[in-house]
């Protein structure tokens, strides 16, 4: 199946919508942790399944080990936002959080 790459509006159009909803997820982040949370612009690209791996790695680099949640979307527009932590990320989440432990796939799992 072909899929048509976004024009230019169509891809500010997306990275808005991901901006304002990756803002309110920040928001409600910050106010569980009593934290401020600094975001970054999302980036938004359109690639096919087997570019992801060299494509998450262009971005974020092969030097550290990452985790990364993911959420599917159907109906009129279909896709995958891909949400990607660190794992120093991870761990400073954790200890905001309270987990004083060591964590294993378990908790990460948990956190993610």
């Amino acid at each position: 199946m072909s899929v048509q790459p976004y024009n230019a509006d169509q891809t500010d159009a997306l990275q808005e919508v991901a901006n304002i909803a990756m803002g309110q997820a920040g928001d409600s982040l910050a106010r569980i942790l009593d934290n401020f949370v600094t975001l970054s612009v999302p980036r938004i690209r359109q690639i096919a399944v087997h570019e992801l791996v060299d494509t998450v790695t262009t971005m974020v680099g092969d030097e550290e080990e990452i985790s990364a949640v993911r959420q599917a979307f159907y109906n009129s527009l279909r896709g995958e936002a891909i949400v990607i932590f660190a794992q120093s990320g991870a761990d400073e989440l954790a200890e905001l959080l309270g987990y004083d432990c060591e964590l294993d796939a378990a908790i990460e799992q948990e956190l993610l």
